[in-house]
């Protein structure tokens, strides 16, 4: 049986708020489910806990400059850590990617200047939010290229 978007819209507005979160933190939902979900909590002016984002200790380096770098402090996956390093590279924050060649469990890391970090934090909550997602409507060639 398939369920459509809207059938979930539907299904999703009739639950409380806590079922809802509840169902949306569990772990068990479609990535459909998922956002349909989550559009359904945002629009109740809900804001659930960023899933996966895990914050740590900034760890500060010294470059060759002389120029305060810090890791971004968030445990990123792969994929997560390469994006966040193009968002911030496309919004003219210098962003490096480290130890991406051979990645290990938390070993993958992005850094940026320390005056950059707190926006460079905000950048890694809303990857984990979805805000950057593709939604399920998009049509590619909807899109202008940028010149």
């Amino acid at each position: 049986m398939t369920v459509s978007r809207s059938d979930l819209e539907q299904r999703f507005r009739m639950l409380a708020d806590e079922v809802l979160l509840q169902r949306y933190q569990s772990g068990d939902l479609t990535d459909l489910a998922q956002s349909v979900a989550l559009q359904e909590l945002r629009a109740r002016g809900i804001s659930p806990p960023i899933k996966g984002l895990v914050i740590e200790q900034a760890m500060p380096v010294i470059s060759a400059q002389g120029a305060d770098r810090v890791t971004v402090p968030v445990e990123l996956s792969w994929a997560q850590a390469h994006a966040l390093t193009a968002r911030l590279n496309s919004q003219a924050i210098a962003a490096t990617l480290v130890d991406a060649q051979l990645p290990v469990a938390g070993q993958v890391r992005v850094m940026v200047y320390q005056r950059d970090l707190p926006e460079a934090m905000a950048l890694a909550a809303a990857l984990h939010r979805g805000d950057f997602a593709l939604d399920d409507e998009f049509d590619e060639g909807e899109v202008s290229p940028q010149r």
